[in-house]
């Protein structure tokens, strides 16, 4: 009528292999979890990245790049008019942004990018006007002789220099 030490040791190995897989699922959930909130966060950083990038290349009269590390531009300045310019410059791991009106600085914020990430700006001939181009692509990173990880995702911002089209007036109003 009582329970055998066998029965007990049956219940207890078989408990603890169902603890341990649910300890193992649940492991696997977090890390996903932190996995799609890193990916949201990413996602997120440059969508800011790109509305910005339009509205300083819309808004812009003309346009420059910085001094080169390794032949490749890591600063570019937009004059905005008024004494105002937006100056775009790469930093570890991020593009930062800076408004300035003459010397005061209006605003700034940093966008973060995907390990590492070539980031590109360049100014090309469309028809009248010019369009500039947001290029960033990251590079898996080094893996030391493990299986390699795929590449990150390519950015492509395109906007036309000195073309604020919030205040054009469509062709049906004209």
């Amino acid at each position: 009528r009582g329970i055998t030490l066998i029965e007990l040791l049956a219940v207890l190995a078989v408990s603890s292999v169902m603890l341990a897989i649910a300890i193992g699922l649940i492991q696997t959930l977090l890390r996903a979890s932190g996995v799609a909130r890193s990916d949201l966060e990413e996602q997120n950083s440059v969508a800011r990245l790109a509305d910005a990038f339009r509205r300083d290349i819309h808004a812009a009269t003309a346009f420059r790049a910085g001094p080169a590390k390794d032949g490749n531009p890591v600063e570019w300045t937009f004059d905005l008019g008024s004494g105002r310019a937006a100056t775009y410059r790469v930093e570890s791991g991020s593009l930062a942004r800076t408004v300035l009106a003459g010397e005061t600085l209006e605003s700034q914020e940093s966008f973060a990018l995907p390990g590492e990430t070539a980031v590109s700006v360049e100014m090309m001939p469309v028809g009248k006007a010019n369009m500039v181009v947001l290029s960033t692509v990251s590079r898996a990173p080094s893996t030391g002789g493990k299986l390699p990880t795929a590449p990150g995702r390519a950015v492509r911002v395109e906007a036309r220099l000195a073309a604020d089209h919030r205040f054009e007036k469509s062709k049906e109003a004209r």
